[in-house]
């Protein structure tokens, strides 16, 4: 690989895990905003290469986007929103066919510090806040993921 390839792959990395943790914020933020936008499927906001985009997603990207704004979002504003989620849905998809999740270990160390910061939230949502809890349900879920994976370990 030559170094324009190399530095094209990490700004493809990095916008993928910059607007992976937006993702991941817009998914958390609860959602107050009508979805005005007519000729959607039901339930859907966008299907590309077969991954659906929810509405409930497109209404939360509206919303944080609306936050600290005195007005709403205009039909402008909201094709630049769902525009935005689309592009992160491409780039998502191109890192996975690039195997770059797997084979970047920049992107891989910040997937699943969003996947454990993820976990964490939702312990936090059930009020178990201690440290101890979060250490025991943390360690029950990664226990279920192992008994429902294939392992196969080297024996040599």
């Amino acid at each position: 690989m030559n170094a324009e390839t190399n530095t094209n792959n990490l700004k493809a990395v990095a916008f993928l895990v910059f607007t992976s943790t937006i993702g991941l914020i817009l998914g958390l933020v609860s959602s107050e905003t009508k979805f005005f936008v007519k000729g959607i499927e039901a339930g859907l906001a966008a299907t590309i290469n077969g991954s659906e985009i929810y509405k409930v997603d497109y209404e939360r990207a509206v919303s944080l986007f609306e936050k600290g704004r005195r007005d709403r979002a205009s039909l402008k504003d909201r094709q630049m929103i769902l525009g935005r989620l689309i592009d992160e849905e491409l780039l998502f998809q191109y890192a996975i066919d690039r195997d770059l999740l797997r084979s970047d270990m920049n992107a891989r160390r910040t997937i699943l510090q969003a996947v454990v910061g993820g976990l964490e939230v939702g312990e936090e949502a059930l009020n178990q806040t201690h440290s101890k809890y979060k250490l025991i349900i943390f360690q029950d879920y990664l226990t279920k993921l192992r008994e429902t994976a294939t392992i196969y370990l080297d024996e040599n």
